[in-house]
């Protein structure tokens, strides 16, 4: 391949990447209702004949969009899951590190992911990249509840459910001392699943204990 195709291919990779960029943020500020080929086009920069010539369609460039967005995610939650693991967390140390970790989101990704979310019940190609992400933050919830001592995997679903709440709830009334609720939200989370067997009735102790001997018969 001679340096001119390489350079050409290059500079069609990077703005390809800048049309994806660009819908996300469209995504984010207006919706799904708002990102139109035009949109996208001037968000980025370019031409607007550069998303057709990219893409065959409106939703083939906002389900590449969203995949790559998710994708992004997902390398950050590796990184995160990696340097939990690496470090001997206490229970307090560990939900204050995943705090630090959720600051770290910005609004417009959330926006993204929540609009993904609703993007993918209607393009069932996409289900299975937004159900590994779904899956992937109830993995990293298990791990980082069970460095706190709670290994029930249900208290993990509760958590991402819960976090996602408070996460839509921020967009809708932003709040000063939200990521400070999380957190004694998420401790109270993990105190409540504790004693959750000296209050669960005879019948759900005795659904709990099936449930797992059910799991570890299917293992």
């Amino acid at each position: 391949m001679s340096n001119d195709s390489r350079a050409t291919r290059e500079r069609g990779k990077q703005r390809k990447s800048l049309l994806l960029e660009a819908t996300i943020r469209v995504m984010a500020e207006r919706g799904l209702a708002g990102v139109t080929h035009r949109a996208v086009a001037t968000e980025a920069g370019v031409s607007a004949s550069s998303t057709t010539y990219f893409f065959d369609s409106l939703d083939d460039m906002i389900g590449e969009a969203v995949s790559d967005a998710l994708a992004t995610e997902m390398e950050r939650l590796a990184v995160f899951r990696e340097r939990v693991q690496s470090q001997d967390y206490d229970g307090p140390a560990v939900i204050d590190e995943f705090i630090e970790y959720l600051r770290g989101n910005r609004d417009a990704s959330t926006i993204a992911q929540f609009e993904a979310y609703l993007f993918a019940s209607r393009r069932p190609e996409l289900q299975p990249r937004v159900a590994e992400f779904v899956r992937m933050t109830r993995t990293l919830a298990h791990e980082v509840l069970s460095a706190a001592g709670l290994h029930d995997e249900r208290a993990a679903e509760a958590a991402v459910a819960m976090i996602d709440g408070f996460a839509l709830h921020h967009l809708a009334d932003p709040h000063p001392d939200h990521f400070e609720i999380v957190a004694r939200a998420l401790r109270a989370l993990l105190a409540g699943f504790a004693t959750l067997p000296f209050t669960e009735s005879r019948s759900e102790q005795v659904t709990t204990v099936i449930g797992h001997m059910s799991k570890q018969t299917g293992d």
